[in-house]
């Protein structure tokens, strides 16, 4: 085994760390490692490396490392970077365009943290930052293209919610708990409000009585299934106008199918409308994206007016719990925990479904 930074002790963890489980790999070298210092709940890394295989041949390839952010527990009560290793490893043999991967780390010695490490699915991110609506590569495909690309993600939502999830091994993502699938959904939403609470010490009435509205109001009769649960453009992996990874497991559980499409169309506008930009030209309407669904999951589309705000609510929820830290390190403005892209989207929403809180 050859150094390939000659005293970065992460690149002499890890040389060691991929000879044991890159399969009949020799000579392994990392050649460069780009971690960023931090995220907002992972952190995701290139690892630059080359191997001999068996046949004698060199591979050079970019592998992609995954981690947890020490910001995490500003998002989640628990972060499970284990869970989202075992449910990709799940989706595996699925239709599902999950990244291959190699091995899952729990030794924290070896980085610093647990960490796993899978294959580059090739392709590119949905840019978020800034606003794909804005700028970048994915402003710049034609409408046709866009317009593809969107649809390919319904499909693969729509592929998510067919899948004989329990038989597939992924009982485990279900949040356990007195009531069907679809009410322990929705209490867990509740109870991550009150999590903020304590953590913040401080209270949120309104998102309080909002989260009230919806427990009482949901929707009869909502099927249910696995949920993506973080369903939305930013988690897909692109090439040439064609999905070839889907991405960011970690809200993965199950409960009411629709939360995702809501999710995914909340996430659009919060991209949009919600940071003051114009929606790309090429993008299907809502209604057009309701009937996709509806062909690829089989399920009605029906109640989603209730999920997108339910959707809209989570994500407001979200920004309340950090606001207080972010405008105490002067990186927002004093007014953002009521003046932000979350809340405007919702207060839309609200609107739209003549409710006021």
């Amino acid at each position: 085994m050859t150094n390939g930074l000659k005293g970065d002790t992460r690149a002499v963890s890890l040389q060691r760390w991929l000879s044991a489980h890159l399969p009949r790999a020799d000579d392994v070298i990392v050649h460069s490692i780009d971690i960023p210092g931090n995220g907002a709940s992972n952190i995701t890394g290139l690892v630059d490396t080359e191997w001999t295989t068996a046949d004698g041949d060199v591979r050079h390839e970019n592998l992609v490392l995954r981690t947890v952010s020490p910001s995490a527990d500003q998002l989640y009560e628990h972060y499970d970077l284990a869970k989202q290793y075992r449910i990709m490893e799940c989706l595996a043999p699925t239709e599902i365009e999950v990244p291959r991967l190699l091995a899952f780390e729990p030794d924290p010695t070896l980085l610093g943290r647990e960490f796993y490490v899978m294959y580059d699915t090739g392709g590119q991110s949905v840019p978020e930052r800034p606003s794909y609506h804005e700028s970048g590569w994915f402003a710049d495909l034609t409408d046709e293209e866009q317009r593809s690309v969107w649809m390919q993600g319904i499909d693969a939502i729509g592929a998510i919610h067919r899948l004989d999830w329990e038989r597939l091994g992924l009982g485990f993502v279900a949040i356990p708990g007195p009531g069907d699938v679809n009410q322990r959904f929705v209490a867990r939403h509740s109870d991550l409000l009150h999590w903020m609470e304590r953590r913040n010490d401080k209270s949120y009435p309104r998102l309080r009585r909002i989260y009230g509205w919806l427990e009482e109001h949901f929707p009869r009769d909502t099927p249910s299934s696995m949920l993506w649960a973080d369903a939305k453009l930013g988690n897909l992996m692109v090439d040439h106008a064609e999905i070839v990874g889907v991405l960011d497991w970690e809200h993965c559980t199950a409960g009411p199918c629709l939360y995702d499409l809501a999710n995914w169309m909340i996430f659009d506008r919060l991209m949009g409308e919600g940071a003051g930009y114009r929606r790309l030209p090429g993008l299907p309407s809502r209604a057009e994206t309701i009937e996709r669904y509806e062909a690829a999951s089989g399920h009605s589309g029906d109640a989603v007016e209730y999920f997108e705000l339910f959707s809209a609510v989570r994500l407001a929820n979200v920004i309340y719990g950090v606001a207080p830290g972010l405008i105490a390190a002067g990186l927002v403005p004093d007014d953002f925990e009521e003046s932000n892209s979350a809340a405007h989207v919702m207060d839309a929403q609200l609107e739209a479904m003549g409710l006021s809180f």
